[in-house]
């Protein structure tokens, strides 16, 4: 008997995909491969449940009307909920749907196998299901087995060979595999992005067969290609955020931003549906001359609802606009780190994002469902993943206490309790690690394959050698980020769970014997070292420890500067004293944020010098420097309509 995989659909009180099989193309799939799957209506309304492994697009007709599944784990699958009456006609309707099964594990894909699942139904009756008489074939416009790799964090890029688009005839069609699995599934718990018209792009270079365009901004989004070419040739595009040597920076690291396209003689017009990219420059390399038409981008962004705001200066509306700008090219199915190099979700990335999040946007939801999703990446220690969903990831400790601080601040700032009920185990099993590794003493760095990393900044990055601390027991072993930001969440944790509290008294008098430096003034980043960080500072001025006059070592600049991706504790920090430092933070603010304007920036960098901190971490368009949204509003430098 086949397992059947069924979710219980409340909203139209039936059994989703009870009719409905996984299947694909053949019995084997492999890893890179797409293929093409088949049904017919003659219906004028009807809609399309749909899940995939791993991405799909839906064309009715021959047009693209919907694509991007939003990914789950082994044990959860989410479907979409497609209406399709704007697309279908009182005739025959051909429904195509092309997968994508990429077949590795990235930063928000985990491989579970090619498949797909749908169903078509209107008033209640099943018109079409997936199962092993659906048509299907191989897409052979994609290079299959291609295995390009785009990114460590994204994984595959892609050929497409347009001369191939002749060649998919009707006889080519066959009945589909069925495949065994048994997994629940549940509704797309947010809203799917939407795509704009093309963005204008400004040729700026165009000579021995290279084209080089400008978006003129920061983009999410797919590139659209639109030329005429005389013969048949190969076409490497690249694309990306700044340019080096006059080029397009493609290859960066291990990474190489770029794809290939096969033109066929006479009009290429061509959009990727199945990769979402973060750009502001294409650049496109031929063998032969084409004629451009049209090389840009289609805009693809989350359909959130953004909040008027007033600003009390010109150049805190510009900062705020920039910032807001930033944020929602962030988030599509989640937060995003980024939109060029990884789009993955971060506990660290989203506090920062959240944060500003509340301040911009009217509450759909969205955060809640990042939370969610975060709190299923829970490992066999307890600690959640590194980002989500993905498994088989190296983790932060640090970044697994993140998410009680990201909990503690949705209820604060939403009020809604009942996502307690939801992660609070998830919460407990992170919070019980770290108790028991505590014991009435400080906690160690921890042992290799664990990340021992804090923050980018000098002092406290500790990211160079995941094995460093391997069977090391020196007091170098002890980092004070480590210690303070666990008492720093122990403590929102207790106000969530007040009958949980502990007494962390001794802990909180370990770190003052052990890193407090009576002669600097401040604390050590690590008990033999002579170092001293805002981060680390900011935090033992948030659980308590040290007063004013820490506070001011920090503003003299006595301690490392924390970059864009910590600012946020040392601002708290600093603002708990009230108004006092309340200008000191806001112009450094400004002056980070005006510098990156003044250099071009059209979204907020990774950090403040952006490129010239080098090509691995010059993401320009990066979620955690949206910070200004939330300390503007604050302080009362921008108010947000209620409205």
């Amino acid at each position: 008997m086949r397992r059947r995989a069924a979710a219980y659909n409340f909203f139209k009180n039936k059994i989703m995909f009870e009719k409905s099989k996984w299947i694909w193309e053949r019995k084997n799939p492999s890893p890179d491969e797409y293929a093409d799957f088949r049904a017919t209506v003659t219906e004028k309304n009807a809609t399309l449940f749909i899940a995939a492994e791993t991405d799909y697009a839906a064309y009715i007709n021959g047009k693209l009307a919907f694509f991007g599944s939003y990914k789950g784990y082994r044990d959860e699958k989410y479907y979409d909920e497609l209406p399709l009456n704007d697309f279908l006609t009182e005739k025959e309707n051909e429904i195509e749907i092309v997968v994508w099964y990429q077949g590795i594990n990235c930063s928000s894909s985990i491989d579970d196998g090619a498949g797909v699942i749908f169903e078509i139904s209107s008033n209640g009756k099943i018109l079409a299901a997936s199962d092993e008489n659906t048509l299907s074939r191989s897409d052979i416009r994609y290079k299959n087995g291609y295995k390009k790799s785009l990114t460590p964090q994204l994984g595959y890029s892609f050929l497409f060979d347009a001369t191939k688009c002749g060649e998919m005839k009707p006889g080519l069609w066959h009945k589909s595999f069925a495949l065994a699995r048994n997994v629940k599934f549940s509704p797309r718990p947010v809203k799917k992005s939407v795509v704009s018209a093309p963005v204008f792009s400004e040729e700026i270079k165009q000579e021995n067969g290279v084209y080089l365009f400008d978006l003129k901004k920061e983009y999410s989004g797919q590139i659209y290609l639109d030329f005429y070419s005389e013969t048949e040739q190969k076409i490497l595009i690249s694309y990306g955020e700044h340019i080096r040597n006059g080029e397009v920076a493609r290859i960066v690291g291990n990474r190489d931003f770029s794809f290939e396209y096969i033109a066929k003689r006479g009009e290429n017009k061509y959009v990727n549906p199945f990769r979402r990219l973060g750009l502001r420059y294409i650049e496109v390399k031929t063998e032969q001359p084409v004629k451009v038409g049209k090389i840009t981008v289609l805009s693809v962004d989350y359909p959130v609802k953004k909040r008027v705001f007033a600003a009390d200066s010109p150049l805190h509306e510009k900062i705020t606009s920039v910032a807001i700008r930033t944020l929602a090219l962030c988030m599509h199915e989640h937060y995003e780190d980024c939109v060029w190099r990884e789009q993955a979700l971060y506990t660290f990335d989203s506090r920062n994002e959240m944060l500003c999040g509340y301040k911009a946007f009217y509450n759909d939801g969205f955060a809640r469902s990042n939370i969610l999703l975060m709190a299923k990446g829970v490992r066999e220690d307890g600690l959640l993943e590194l980002t989500y969903p993905a498994e088989d990831t190296p983790a932060i400790p640090l970044y697994s206490l993140c998410f009680i601080v990201l909990v503690y601040e949705y209820v604060k700032f939403t009020g809604d309790k009942s996502v307690l009920g939801k992660v609070g185990k998830t919460m407990r099993g992170i919070m019980d690690k770290f108790r028991k590794l505590r014991d009435n003493r400080l906690i160690a760095d921890f042992p290799y394959p664990y990340w021992n990393f804090y923050e980018w900044g000098n002092g406290s990055d500790n990211c160079g050698d995941l094995s460093r601390n391997a069977g090391d027991t020196s007091p170098e072993r002890f980092s004070l980020i480590l210690n303070a930001y666990y008492v720093y969440t122990e403590e929102k944790y207790a106000e969530l769970f007040p009958l949980e509290k502990i007494d962390l008294s001794d802990m909180k008098k370990l770190i003052a014997e052990k890193f407090y430096d009576e002669k600097a003034g401040m604390f050590r980043s690590y008990i033999s070292e002579k170092t001293y960080t805002e981060f680390g500072n900011a935090l033992c001025l948030s659980i308590g420890l040290g007063g004013e006059d820490l506070a001011e070592k920090i503003t003299q600049g006595k301690a490392l500067k924390a970059t864009l991706a910590a600012a946020a504790y040392v601002y708290d920090a600093l603002l708990s004293f009230g108004n006092k430092y309340e200008d000191y933070v806001i112009n450094e603010i400004d002056g980070n944020y005006k510098k990156m304007l003044d250099a071009g920036a059209t979204s907020f960098w990774e950090t403040v010098e952006g490129v010239e901190d080098g090509d691995l971490s010059c993401s320009l368009c990066h979620g955690w420097s949206a910070l200004p949204i939330y300390y503007y509003a604050l302080t009362g430098r921008i108010k947000f309509s209620k409205e």
